[in-house]
């Protein structure tokens, strides 16, 4: 009954971020009658309004894509073992998420392509770390913290930092995806990979669907980041990042 509650509060979550982010679009467009504002001017706000919800639904979508995964393939018990481990890749994202905030706040006037390609190199290089840490903290606290019948979820810490790798290359992704007009492309990409993850889940088994998860998120982020930045992706420059993350004195 505790994991059919786990599931339930997993799928719950998920219903209401979607409400909360469809309800204000569709209230904001209602309440702003075209004739209030010059047509240009509208347009514009629906688009904006369009471009924002498009990038929450995709954002909340990729995050809880391998709990989805899970919760449509694996049993009961399955879900609450992993549900232990998944907390190294929930964790990693606000990670990469407060070095992103982080950045703006240092340096707000960076353009959106460079600090995309920056934050790309620079989060995929601090998930290595941060899944080695997660995956050995796990081995050590997880027999102390949830006892003896949850050893069996570090079976699931390869796919877990897995997870975490790739939302690592895909946080950046999504933060420009979030104020981009042109990239249309990139959520169906998503969709068509986690298509093909699930198909990967069926055929072979649950952990190899993660896994190819993951793999999809990098192949996708680096894709997005070619398009962006060509080859200059691969180009490291510590002042860069140095000018990103760290202010003058």
């Amino acid at each position: 009954m505790t994991l059919w509650l786990v599931i339930g509060l997993n799928a719950a979550s998920l219903a209401v971020q979607m409400i909360l982010i469809v309800v204000p679009r569709a209230e904001l467009l209602k309440r702003t009658p075209p004739e209030g504002l010059a047509h240009e001017r509208f347009g514009s706000l629906v688009r904006r309004a369009w471009r924002a919800w498009r990038a929450q639904v995709t954002e909340a979508l990729v995050i809880r894509a391998d709990s989805i995964l899970i919760m449509t393939q694996a049993s009961v018990q399955v879900v609450g073992l992993y549900a232990v481990t998944a907390l190294i890749p929930q964790i990693a994202y606000q990670v990469f998420q407060t070095m992103i905030q982080h950045s703006y706040a240092i340096a707000p006037l960076v353009r959106i392509r460079e600090r995309t390609r920056i934050l790309w190199q620079v989060c995929i290089v601090v998930s290595l770390p941060l899944s080695a840490a997660g995956g050995l903290a796990a081995f050590i606290l997880v027999p102390i913290l949830f006892g003896p019948s949850f050893i069996a979820s570090l079976e699931w810490l390869l796919p877990a930092c897995m997870v975490a790798i790739g939302l690592a290359g895909l946080t950046p992704i999504l933060q420009h995806f979030a104020v981009s007009g042109s990239d249309s492309w990139f959520p169906i990409a998503l969709l068509v990979g986690a298509t093909a993850s699930g198909l990967c889940g069926v055929v072979v088994n649950t952990a190899t669907g993660l896994v190819v998860l993951a793999v999809m998120f990098l192949v996708t982020a680096g894709i997005y980041v070619y398009l962006v930045a060509g080859p200059k992706m691969f180009c490291v420059s510590w002042l860069s990042i140095r000018h990103l993350f760290w202010r003058e004195r």
